[in-house]
């Protein structure tokens, strides 16, 4: 069994796209601009163009 995690994202992963449909958006038009978006990120990536992600850590007091 999937753990609680990658039950949450997938939860929300779904929600998203049934938000999506909802909404009349066009599925197949919204993979390919995720697609091309990917690609360009990679490429940027790839020659050094993408800045290191900075982690950041928020500690909440309970």
């Amino acid at each position: 069994m999937p753990s609680p995690r990658l039950q949450a994202d997938h939860a929300r992963q779904e929600d998203r796209f049934t938000q999506a449909r909802a909404a009349g958006d066009d599925l197949a038009k919204l993979r390919d601009r995720m697609l091309a978006r990917t690609t360009e990120l990679t490429r940027q990536a790839r020659a050094g163009g993408v800045t290191p992600a900075e982690v950041r850590v928020l500690w909440l007091a309970p």
